[in-house]
């Protein structure tokens, strides 16, 4: 992405004070951000119930992920300066500034980021269908509000649109059973979308598989950006 773009961008999401999460260095804590503001070399992000300061050390890398318009963007930065503000016992607030990154990723967004699955990925799946019938198909992608699966070639079964079928996420000591409901069927992959997180106008997914998406998010946002490991 040219430099032009990147400022645009930043300074959109400032003057809105959009919400971002950003992504400690060791890819272990996940905060919640407001941005602020911009200048020529820094951007300025306000954090929401900010981590101790040891985990923003001056030139430590972190990653921050914001939603701009219909796309997801993430971009990695190295940390200047980080202050916590110590106000009232239940609310506290830090400052965290940010170099201007050199390359923003953006892609297309559905509500929530879907984070690509290789073939070796930990998460497990099973789905039944209206009749008790059984599979364990291959996770594509995966979201907050709906996943991406494949069978095999000669288990291919029959759903159609708006079917609707239990689902069972299964990834280390997690485990999310919730209700799927077929929304596209495409060869032998079919896009489910989970209804019970969205609610109305609420997003408000089940703990467990927030803890699934994290995970599997972080462990994508090592591979992309193999050197905010180092």
């Amino acid at each position: 992405m040219e430099a032009n773009q990147i400022v645009s961008i930043l300074s959109k999401q400032c003057a809105r004070l959009n919400t971002a999460r950003v992504i400690t260095s060791d890819l272990g804590l996940i905060c919640q951000a407001r941005f602020s503001s911009l200048s020529a070399e820094s951007i300025l992000l306000e954090l929401l119930d900010p981590p101790e300061t040891a985990y923003f050390r001056p030139l430590s890398l972190c990653v921050v992920s914001f939603n701009s318009g219909s796309r997801h963007c993430i971009f990695l930065s190295s940390v200047i300066h980080f202050k916590q503000d110590k106000q009232e016992e239940e609310l506290q607030t830090g400052q965290l500034l940010l170099r201007i990154p050199s390359d923003i990723i953006a892609a297309e967004s559905r509500i929530a980021f879907r984070v690509s699955l290789g073939s070796d990925t930990e998460l497990r799946v099973r789905v039944v269908d209206e009749n008790g019938k059984t599979w364990t198909p291959q996770p594509i992608d995966i979201s907050m509000t709906g996943i991406l699966i494949e069978f095999p070639a000669d288990d291919v079964p029959g759903f159609q649109i708006d079917d609707r079928l239990q689902v069972e996420l299964r990834m280390n000591n997690h485990v999310e059973q919730l209700e799927g409901t077929v929304r596209r069927c495409e060869g032998r992959g079919y896009g489910l979308i989970f209804p019970e997180v969205l609610r109305g106008a609420e997003f408000d997914p089940p703990p467990a598989l927030r803890a699934i998406v994290n995970a599997l998010e972080r462990t994508w946002l090592r591979s992309r950006f193999p050197r905010a490991t180092r």
